[in-house]
């Protein structure tokens, strides 16, 4: 998979700016992914009773990802690269004990590298080595009602490969550990009760641990994908979330319904927090300052947080298949979402980049292999950005697909599809985008492509 697209620059500086850095000229960023996968998977179906099938899977993921400057030309150099190669192996061993108990237990084992290079270095080069134990389980209790349950217990180690850091602005070198180490575990619970046919309610509980990540830790320097600078903390506990879920199910020829409403508590809640301040990379060498004249020159700096935050929100789609006697299948739809998060310290306020209220919904069609739709969706105000984060206004956005599916055989198809984007052109800020504040969404777009498979 490659990809290719572009960040727009920053606000427009002034006029009169006669620095000649060749960094204050108008500039854009463009950010080129590439990512290789290989996958070996194996099962093997025993003659045990108890123990019917065992699972083995070997993988290897590759990802590449460069933050170019539009002025360097050398294909070779770019701002920062993220490479992130990936090993893992899973073991899995189904188990049954007659038609009332069905589970899964086994082992997982995965070792990261992960490096942040370039002209500026985001984070160390890292080894990130973790081996979990699971287990999930799924008691029929009656034919109406059943209960799964899930645990997990995992060790991590955190290694960077220097001893120190470079914080640009900074003349000392920061040093950092000789490796961190998590051991999380996370338990899970949810039950199921069919009401009526067709119609059924669930009720989940999960308590889980997440240890922090690499740039969490030890990012240290500019992240122009982001237009950002972002300063991680070397003392993150890992994070704890309790969530409480609710819903409801309905399912028939006529009618689907889903809708459900939850609540989590985040112990030591990770999260980047904007500082005040910004760095100005201009000058030789680059220091932190309070304001900025020209923002092309400057990133407003984040740093990394743990504090306990608050969320509620729901989930609510309902669709209809009306029967009018057509040889087209129509769809009809409607849906909503919402969260609202909060600390419950109230002296660091709202959780940042939180989506908005957001409703509206769908016309669609099925013929043959034709499938296509139109799809609005209206947005509100986001009036509760976090501190030192800025409001974003609603929106309004008409999206429209249509797909042919030709299936060659049973193994070989060819999916061709047309996609208008944001068809009324709105100016769509993303309340949960870092660079809300540079670049809209995209405006109107048309997609014409196709995809196979065999």
């Amino acid at each position: 998979m490659v990809r290719n697209y572009g960040i727009p620059p920053g606000v427009p500086g002034h006029a009169d700016d006669t620095s000649g850095n060749p960094r204050t000229a108008q500039e854009a960023i463009r950010i080129d992914m590439s990512q290789r996968r290989y996958d070996l998977d194996g099962l093997w179906k025993t003659y045990w009773s108890l123990l019917p099938k065992i699972r083995a899977k070997l993988s290897y993921i590759d990802y590449d990802h460069k933050d170019y400057d539009k002025s360097i030309t050398d294909r070779n150099s770019s701002l920062t690269q993220f490479k992130n190669s990936v090993w893992e192996s899973r073991l899995e061993m189904n188990h049954q004990r007659g038609g009332w108990l069905d589970g899964i237990f086994g082992l997982q084992w995965q070792n990261r590298n992960f490096a942040a290079t370039g002209i500026e270095t985001f984070t160390p080069a890292t080894n990130i080595d973790s081996l979990g134990f699971f287990l999930t389980e799924t008691l029929f209790i009656t034919d109406r009602l059943n209960l799964e349950m899930g645990a997990r217990i995992e060790h991590q180690t955190t290694t960077p490969k220097s001893d120190q850091i470079k914080l640009a602005g900074i003349s000392a070198p920061l040093p950092l550990p000789n490796s961190l180490n998590y051991l999380t575990y996370s338990l899970a619970a949810s039950l199921n009760y069919e009401i009526l046919p067709q119609t059924s309610a669930y009720l989940n509980w999960q308590l889980a641990q997440r240890a922090p990540d690499v740039q969490e830790l030890f990012a240290s320097g500019p992240h122009f994908a982001t237009r950002s600078y972002e300063i991680g903390r070397i003392n993150l506990n890992a994070e704890q979330t309790s969530h409480y879920e609710l819903g409801l199910r309905f399912a028939s020829e006529q009618v689907s319904f889903h809708a459900n409403g939850y609540y989590k508590s985040i112990q030591d809640f990770i999260y980047l927090e904007n500082q005040g301040f910004f760095f100005n990379f201009a000058p030789d060498p680059p220091r932190f300052q309070q304001t900025c004249a020209n923002l092309r020159n400057c990133l407003p700096v984040f740093g990394y947080q743990a504090n306990t935050a608050n969320f509620w929100g729901y989930e609510a789609e309902i669709t209809a298949y009306p029967r009018w006697g057509l040889p087209v299948n129509p769809r009809l739809t409607l849906f909503s979402d919402y969260v609202r998060g909060w600390f419950q310290n109230s002296n660091f306020g709202d959780v940042p980049r939180l989506p908005p209220l957001r409703f509206g919904g769908e016309i669609g069609f099925q013929w043959l292999q034709w499938r296509g739709g139109v799809r609005y969706t209206h947005a509100l105000e986001q009036n509760r950005p976090g501190i030192l984060d800025t409001e974003t206004p609603g929106y309004h956005r008409l999206d429209l697909d249509l797909t042919y599916d030709w299936k060659m055989s049973e193994h070989k198809k060819i999916l061709f599809f047309a996609r208008l984007s944001n068809m009324t052109n709105s100016t769509i800020r993303n309340s949960t985008s870092f660079l809300r504040n540079f670049a809209p969404e995209a405006g109107f777009s048309a997609q014409i492509g196709m995809s196979a498979s065999f």
